[in-house]
């Protein structure tokens, strides 16, 4: 059975189901090798997925990160520890080499602290990581996929943060 590509794409999903024997340049099973249990890939479905990076940083959680800037009348003001700590998380995300990296991007936020009441919310940090990412990187923060994970707390530990950083 010979088809064209115009047939083809306009061909719904169910009828390729139906008909195994389409040859395997569309992407399907053909019927002998489903039987066997082989599945055959065409070139351009490899082109189509191609493989995911992603790398993952920890750094140190400090007491006062905040997105948040003080005013005063000369301006705004950052303190200085988040302004340091923003410029070592920068470093780091360039250290990982993920400039030629393509949007959108998805950040997983973790963190463990050494109790519940020093744990911070979580979710007030995307914006503050989210920013270091984009200055790092070039691409906009607006099309990042963003995910907490809940706060662990383990006794005896440096509060630090897991960014996860990949690409979709």
């Amino acid at each position: 059975m010979k088809l064209t590509q115009k047939e083809l794409k306009n061909m719904s999903e169910d009828v390729k189901r139906l008909n195994p024997e389409i040859c395997t340049e569309t992407g399907l099973i053909a019927k002998s090798e489903r039987l066997q249990g082989k599945k055959v890939v065409s070139n351009s479905q490899a082109k189509e997925s191609p493989q995911k990076r992603q790398t993952t940083i920890k750094m140190p959680y400090i007491k006062n990160l905040s997105v948040n800037h003080y005013k005063f009348s000369g301006g705004k003001y950052t303190r200085p520890e988040v302004a340091e700590w923003k410029n070592d998380l920068v470093l780091e995300i360039k250290r990982c080499g993920i400039q030629d990296w393509q949007s959108p991007l998805k950040l997983t936020i973790s963190g463990y602290f050494k109790d519940l009441r020093s744990t911070p919310d979580v979710h007030n940090l995307i914006k503050i990581i989210a920013d270091c990412v984009q200055a790092a990187t070039g691409l906009n923060d607006r099309y990042y996929d963003v995910e907490t994970k809940a706060p662990v707390c383990v006794k005896g530990q440096d509060p630090h943060l897991l960014i996860k950083i990949a690409e979709l």
